[in-house]
């Protein structure tokens, strides 16, 4: 017997959730096949196997499509000693999808079909099956796959009917190209590893008498620009993320949605305005400063007082990049600075009241390229300024003051 169908769980129950993922899938094409098997099940848990084949035997006169059931089924035949019922029953099952071989090969409700001349022919059919139908595991293999090669068009051959209705191919194209970019460019080897913050959920649901299983992912990954210090560097994270769904229909899984934000800026993004909603405003604007230079680093923190209209000198002429234009130095031949603008305020629109910050910040190289990684709390992007030396000496001269 399928394990999942047993009333009686052998695992023990963690919660609820971990349950819903161990359901491969339950179907209920109409009320009557639905009360069928489910009476088959409840005679099986009670040992009356010849009973329990009698009533899924019932079932599959009404649908014999659904190869959880058609599994089940074969299990309680040949417990009931009806063997080439089983045996035809579980070659059904096989056929319509049913592709757990390990499961299969040890189950002992299957012992006494395992020494018949007709079992390697089904571990055959099986081994066929396996191939024409996507697992979870597969098809994020299959979209890593596409989109590590910009192939938005075969994209849409593992793509439910839904999904291929609801996002034009243009629109499709847009986010694949810049997943490729974001990937490429963080140096990703696989979905299951876009950093700590990644999540997944699962949930099941009724439609059109069949039990749908839907699978959701979000992804959430601070490319390493500046390699392990990137995380460190900035008083609100930067990144992008990936919402993914993918959803089985009839024993076979397709991706449902695909949501990319790069949190990337726009080429329009008008640094001088942003600067100036920090630096202006009735609260205190601090400054928090940091130099990091062979493993060793330097932080400190200063009130901005009435010569920071200067600062937005700075960024005059700034000239937007392409995140695949940045090129990251030797990182042990220069020095890292970053200098953070923040305000605190009271978050007004929070029922609690919550301090919140609002941030202008920026990350470079003490090299001659004049790169920098700016962010606004939100969004971020790199751009190249006429001159960073004096973010770089006024960085250094506070350090200095330190002293």
């Amino acid at each position: 017997m399928f394990v999942i169908r047993k009333t009686k769980p052998m695992y023990k129950p963690v919660t609820l959730l971990l349950f819903v993922l161990l359901i491969n899938n339950i179907y209920a094409q109409s009320p009557e096949y639905f009360q069928l098997t489910t009476d088959a099940n409840k005679l099986y848990d009670d040992k009356k196997y010849e009973q329990s084949w009698e009533y899924y035997s019932r079932a599959f006169k009404i649908d014999s499509t659904y190869s959880t059931d058609l599994y089940n089924g074969a299990c309680s035949a040949a417990l009931a000693g009806k063997t080439e019922q089983a045996e035809k029953i579980l070659l059904k099952a096989v056929q319509n999808g049913y592709i757990d071989k390990v499961h299969m090969q040890i189950d002992p409700d299957l012992a006494t079909l395992r020494n018949r001349p007709s079992w390697n022919q089904i571990i055959n059919e099986l081994e066929t099956s396996r191939k024409q139908y996507r697992t979870d595991d597969s098809i994020l293999k299959e979209l890593k796959g596409y989109i590590e090669r910009n192939q938005a068009d075969s994209l849409r051959l593992i793509s439910s009917d839904s999904f291929k209705i609801k996002i034009s191919e243009p629109a499709l194209k847009s986010r694949v190209n810049i997943l490729f970019s974001l990937i490429n460019q963080a140096a990703v080897k696989q979905f299951q590893t876009l950093g700590q913050n990644s999540n997944s959920s699962s949930n099941m649901q009724i439609t059109n008498g069949h039990m749908k299983e839907t699978r959701e992912f979000t992804y959430k990954y601070i490319p390493p620009f500046y390699g392990d210090y990137t995380e460190n560097l900035f008083l609100k994270n930067i990144g992008f993320s990936i919402d993914l769904e993918i959803t089985k229909i009839k024993n076979n899984w397709f991706l449902n949605n695909l949501k990319v934000d790069s949190n990337y800026m726009s080429r329009d993004f008008d640094l001088n305005t942003g600067l100036s909603d920090v630096l202006n405003g009735s609260d205190t604007c601090y400054a928090q400063f940091r130099i990091i230079s062979k493993g060793k680093s330097l932080v400190g923190n200063v009130v901005l007082g009435s010569n920071k209209q200067n600062f937005l000198q700075w960024f005059k002429n700034a000239r937007f990049m392409k995140m695949d234009d940045f090129k990251k130095p030797d990182q042990e031949k220069f020095s890292l600075l970053s200098i953070s603008f923040y305000r605190k305020f009271q978050d007004k629109t929070s029922l609690w009241g919550f301090q919140s910050f609002k941030t202008f910040e920026l990350v470079f190289f003490d090299d001659a390229s004049n790169q920098c990684l700016i962010s606004n709390g939100e969004k971020y992007a790199f751009y190249k300024l006429a001159n960073t030396s004096p973010i770089r000496n006024y960085i250094y001269q506070e350090i200095k003051n330190m002293k």
